[in-house]
């Protein structure tokens, strides 16, 4: 009877104190990002911290000496379980003796997604996640555009600024020498060119005393005399090919110069017998 009772109050001993063992086993809850002090006594030399890497070590510490008591203030950089202990030596830099638990268990209370994490690999996610897409389309498109909206800008100023070439004077479009005479000076306009090939025509028609045909004979008219078809073919090859220059060939200026002069003699004649 009395074995039964003592297993008996040996199970309920073990089924209470197991909780309380565990319990005693868990580091303290700290909250990252948030100082927390801890005084330590008894210890049996004067602590320092230990030199780390801020870059990739999960804590901040430091030690202070208040009195008989040593005070590490520490901040968690990262979430989970640390042992101080691995981050504080005697300042001779020997292992310290006689440290109480030292572990901490970091947690916080922002949720996983807010992208606050404060190591390396989430500070270029939470960087880049600030600014939109569409940004570095419209920079690289600001950048291209710059140099040439300038210079499209200096060659319109330039476009601008250049002496306008002076119109060319008015002439008499019924005179075959006024317009033989202003070819050799500078290029003819449209008007110019055409009544110079309709002044040519009636020229040699006159020269023929063929002025009395029908419009439709005239073209004909003139051709009959090889010299004038000759004259016709190179005034027209002149003025209506399209990779001609616009002064004349030298002979062709010369053949209707001539024309002029004759057509000028023929009616001094005419006028001359007349009268």
């Amino acid at each position: 009877m009395r074995a039964s009772i003592l297993i008996a109050c040996t199970a309920l001993v073990s089924l209470f104190a197991s909780p309380l063992a565990s319990a005693a086993d868990e580091p303290s809850k700290a909250l990252r990002g948030v100082a927390r002090h801890i005084d330590i006594r008894g210890v049996s030399c004067e602590l320092r911290s230990k030199p780390t890497d801020p870059r990739t070590a999960p804590v901040v510490l430091s030690v202070e000496t208040v009195g008989d008591v040593q005070r590490l203030a520490v901040v968690g950089l990262r979430s989970g379980v640390v042992d101080l202990a691995e981050f504080i030596e005697c300042s001779d830099g020997t292992r310290p003796s006689g440290l109480p638990d030292l572990r901490l268990d970091f947690v916080t209370t922002i949720p996983a997604d807010a992208g606050l994490d404060l190591s390396t690999r989430a500070l270029p996610t939470m960087l880049s996640g600030r600014r939109p897409d569409w940004l570095w389309k419209v920079l690289l498109g600001v950048w291209l555009a710059a140099p040439l909206l300038w210079t499209l800008r200096k060659w319109l100023r330039w476009r601008a600024s250049r002496p306008k070439p002076p119109e060319p004077q008015p002439i008499r479009l019924d005179s075959l020498t006024e317009l033989v005479v202003t070819m050799g000076a500078r290029p003819l306009t449209v008007p110019e060119r055409g009544a110079l090939e309709l002044l040519t025509l009636r020229a040699l028609l006159e020269l023929r005393s063929a002025s009395t045909s029908t419009t439709g004979n005239l073209y004909t008219e003139a051709r009959l005399d090889p010299q004038a078809a000759s004259l016709l073919d190179a005034l027209e090859r002149w003025l209506h090919h399209p990779s001609v220059p616009d002064q004349p060939p030298a002979r062709l200026r010369k053949a209707l110069s001539e024309l002029a002069d004759r057509l000028a003699a023929a009616r001094q004649t005419r006028t001359g017998g007349a009268a």
